[in-house]
């Protein structure tokens, strides 16, 4: 499996976790507007309709007051106006059954009330030998069976506002469970997701800090490494040419240093088979090689030589002071011969010897990021009074 559908399949899982989410989200919303739904639409009609026929059994009671008052014909427009609208509702109220029992309920209502317009009708139309009995007739059956069709009336409200407040219970309980379920849910998944991404940065991570490590490793010289990574995605890959490569960095390294030993002791030899004394000094003006000459002229083994500062071995001598000019110029100053010669010895064993100072280069004419230095001195013959004779120096190496 390649490293992409790795990262992708891990992304992938967290955005499945997300939509568990957003659905679990949608569901339970929907669910609780459902439920405000039912508390605004299922129940409020039938509480709208038991307060009116309420209202106008109430005006229609009061029109059987009024006649009995007296004014009969306002009392008849009053009830049967109040008695229309009473009707209507009651219609709305059977289409609108809600509840259980609420159909028994509203059976009652409509018995009741025919009754109590059969009463009405009674009272209106048989005349009464005096107003005591009209008044007697009204509380004895007219009002007792006004007040059973309202008590049904209120039955009915008190039934629907119950199945709203219960609704409304639903609704707070359901949006609870709603709260609690999206912060499981969602606690859930970021905690799954959180272990995702630990998982993916861990896998994608180890591979990347061993390689660096094994890279460390690489830069110090240590060739021999290993890397195990079993993956064949491009982190496996990106391992197995690390260690391909690690592997023949030995292998040229190896060849390499045998080469510099080679050179090294080739170097050497040629040091030794010069005749004439040689020292080279680095930049910081310590000696690092001499052959066995110039060893036997400065008194000096070669061991002992090697990492001596050259002021310590030639203190006070013009070559000294040509060395620092050479280091500062990176060329050797153009000097005439006599300015070129030093002496080592008393009188009369005195020695005189032509010196030179080259700079080491690479094989493109660049300096070394740690220049050298060779000083070579040749031996010159005087004669007695001091004047110059024959002498067997030679141009200096370049």
């Amino acid at each position: 499996m390649k490293l992409r559908t790795k990262i992708l399949g891990g992304y992938g899982l967290i955005l499945a976790l997300m939509m568990v989410v957003w659905a679990v989200a949608v569901i339970s919303l929907y669910q609780l507007g459902r439920a405000g739904e039912a508390i605004l639409q299922k129940n409020q009609l039938s509480v709208q309709a038991a307060e009116n026929m309420i209202n106008h059994l109430e005006r229609q009671d009061s029109a059987a007051l009024l006649s009995l008052l007296g004014d009969r014909q306002g009392s008849l427009v009053q009830f049967r106006d109040n008695q229309i609208e009473f009707a209507q509702w009651l219609g709305r109220a059977r289409n609108n059954l809600t509840e259980p029992g609420e159909d028994r309920i509203i059976a009652r209502i409509d018995s009741g009330y025919r009754e109590f317009l059969t009463l009405f009708q009674s009272m209106t139309s048989t005349p009464m030998a005096n107003r005591q009995n009209a008044l007697a007739f009204y509380k004895q059956s007219l009002q007792p069976r006004f007040m059973q069709t309202r008590d049904s009336c209120l039955a009915l409200r008190e039934m629907n506002q119950t199945a709203m407040e219960n609704a409304s219970r639903h609704a707070r309980r359901l949006a609870v469970e709603t709260i609690w379920s999206m912060t499981l849910v969602g606690a859930a998944s970021g905690s799954i997701g959180l272990a995702l991404s630990i998982l993916l940065s861990g896998f994608l991570l180890r591979p990347l800090a061993a390689m660096s490590r094994v890279a460390q490793q690489l830069a110090e010289g240590d060739y021999n490494v290993t890397l195990e990574i079993a993956s064949s995605d491009e982190l496996g890959n990106l391992a197995a040419q690390i260690v391909t490569m690690s592997q023949k960095l030995k292998i040229f390294h190896e060849l390499n240093v045998g080469r510099l030993i080679a050179e090294k002791r080739r170097g050497e030899a040629v040091l030794r088979s010069i005749g004439d004394g040689l020292i080279v000094v680095d930049e910081a003006f310590f000696i690092t090689a001499v052959n066995p000459q110039a060893a036997k002229l400065l008194n000096l083994s070669i061991s002992e030589s090697s990492g001596k500062a050259v002021s310590e071995v030639l203190p006070q001598t013009p070559l000294l002071d040509i060395i620092r000019r050479t280091t500062q110029s990176g060329q050797a100053p153009e000097l005439p011969p006599e300015q070129t010669e030093i002496s080592f010895g008393d009188e009369p064993h005195r020695q005189f010897f032509r010196f030179s100072v080259t700079p080491i280069r690479s094989e493109g004419g660049n300096r070394f990021r740690e220049p050298w230095y060779c000083c070579r001195t040749s031996p010159v013959s005087r004669k007695s009074n001091g004047s110059k004779a024959n002498s067997s120096w030679r141009p200096p190496m370049s």
